[in-house]
C-alpha cells in the first residue's frame, strides 16, 4: 500500500472537518479539507488525492454532484470517492461513489476505509487487461477496438436485462445473461467486470438480498472503469 496517502475531506461542517483532519493525521496521512462542493471541485483539479471522503448533504452542490464533478477530472476518473452521511441514503448507493460510512465515523473505521480503498487502488490496474484483448484479436489493435466498442455499446443493455431478471427474482435468466457478459468480458480483457460477475453470480444463487444490491453496484463502477481506461488507449 502507498505508504504518503493524501485525503480529501468534503463537509461543510467545521466541527466535522477539524475531527477528520485531527484524526487522519494521527494515522500518519496528509490530509485537504474543502467546505464546499465547489473548492473540493477546485482542489480536485489542482491537486491528486488517493481517497476523497465525501459529505452527501451539503447546500448549494451536494456530494452527489460534487462527486460526479470530480469524476470528469482526469486524475480523479478512478480515484475511490466514499459517500459519507449521518443517514442511510439511496444517494450513497450511486454508482459514482466507491463506498459508504455512517457517521460518526470511529478512528478505526476512518483507518479500515482508507487503508482499504488505498490498497484496492495502488494495485495493478484490472479495469482493462489490453494485452490478454490484444492476445483475443489476433494482435490487431483495430480488431481490438471494434469488439470492445461493440461490448461498450451492449453491457448497458445487458445490464438493465440482468436488473430486470434480479428484481423478479429469475435466478436462471440472471445466470444466463451473466454467463453471456463473462464470455465478452474474456475477449475484452475486462478483468475487474468479469471479478464482480462472478460475485454478482455467486451471490444471487444464494439469495443474498442486500450483498447483491451491492454487488450489482460494484458491478456498473467496475463497467464505468473499464470504458474509461479503454478510452485512455485508443
Amino acid at each position: 500500500m502507498k505508504l504518503s496517502i493524501h485525503v480529501l475531506v468534503v463537509d461543510d461542517n467545521l466541527i466535522n472537518r477539524q475531527y477528520f483532519s485531527m484524526a487522519i493525521k494521527k494515522l500518519g496521512y496528509k490530509v485537504q479539507l474543502a467546505e464546499s462542493g465547489q473548492e473540493a471541485i477546485q482542489f480536485a483539479s489542482n491537486s491528486n488525492f488517493d481517497i476523497i471522503l465525501m459529505d452527501i448533504r451539503m447546500p448549494e452542490m451536494d456530494g452527489f454532484q460534487t462527486a460526479t464533478q470530480i469524476r470528469l477530472i482526469k486524475n480523479h476518473i478512478s480515484t475511490p470517492i466514499i459517500a459519507i452521511s449521518a443517514e442511510n441514503s439511496s444517494e450513497a448507493q450511486n454508482s459514482v461513489f466507491n463506498g459508504f460510512i455512517l457517521k460518526p465515523v470511529s478512528p478505526v473505521q476512518l483507518k479500515q476505509n482508507i487503508e482499504k480503498y488505498c490498497q484496492n487502488n495502488s494495485q495493478k490496474n484490472t479495469a482493462f487487461d489490453q494485452s490478454k484483448a490484444m492476445k483475443f484479436a489476433y494482435n490487431d489493435k483495430d480488431i481490438m477496438d471494434k469488439i470492445i466498442d461493440l461490448f461498450i455499446k451492449d453491457i448497458p443493455i445487458q445490464i438493465d436485462k440482468l436488473d430486470i431478471s434480479i428484481n423478479h427474482n429469475n435466478i436462471s435468466e440472471s445466470t444466463a445473461i451473466i454467463h453471456k457478459i463473462l464470455g465478452s468480458c474474456q475477449a475484452c480483457g475486462a478483468i475487474e467486470i468479469a471479478k464482480n460477475l462472478e460475485i454478482l453470480s455467486s451471490q444471487i444463487k444464494t439469495n443474498e438480498a442486500n450483498p447483491t444490491e451491492i454487488a450489482l453496484r460494484d458491478l456498473k463502477i467496475s463497467i464505468r472503469n473499464f470504458e474509461t481506461h479503454f478510452n485512455q488507449f485508443k
